[in-house]
């Protein structure tokens, strides 16, 4: 293809289906990466790579808004995420006949406090050094769990990636 061929074929992929809306969430942003793909298709010596480069500003700018809508979707599913490991494992305690309480809290809740009367240091010594159960919890993005009896012994616990 010739650059201006490319060049064509790109501004028909960011027109194509193009509908911007202050919703990033319910923008419509264009074929991108094949804008993309026909922008770079074209050198700096070729005549039309003036308008490559503006029309590769908007490409970036496309991506990053898209960007932005997906790390705001999987912020919303991670917290989803958080809310059911948190029933799930009230729910698994309770059909072994013990009673826990699990709360979350932090704007995006990767604070979890777990309280239960049988956790007692020897208990949660035992958690911490014989389970798995703070890598189940950072890979669901908690950054901080609590554990304790209810209102004698608690342990905090920052368990952020290193």
């Amino acid at each position: 293809m010739a650059a201006t061929e490319h060049l064509d074929e790109a501004k028909k992929a960011l027109a194509d289906g193009y509908k911007p809306d202050t919703n990033l969430m319910k923008a419509v942003w264009g074929r991108v990466s094949d804008a993309r793909r026909h922008l770079e298709a074209i050198g700096p010596e070729s005549p039309a790579y003036v308008a490559v480069r503006g029309l590769m500003n908007e490409v970036h700018l496309r991506e990053r808004k898209i960007e932005i809508v997906c790390i705001g979707i999987t912020n919303h599913l991670m917290i989803k995420q958080r809310e059911i490991l948190t029933d799930e494992l009230e729910q698994y305690y309770l059909n072994r006949g013990i009673l826990v309480s699990i709360e979350l809290s932090g704007p995006d809740k990767t604070s979890m406090r777990l309280v239960c009367p049988l956790l007692r240091e020897t208990s949660i010594e035992r958690i911490l050094h014989e389970t798995n159960f703070f890598t189940h919890l950072r890979r669901a993005g908690f950054k901080r769990v609590v554990l304790g009896d209810n209102e004698e012994y608690a342990r905090t616990y920052s368990i952020e990636r290193t």
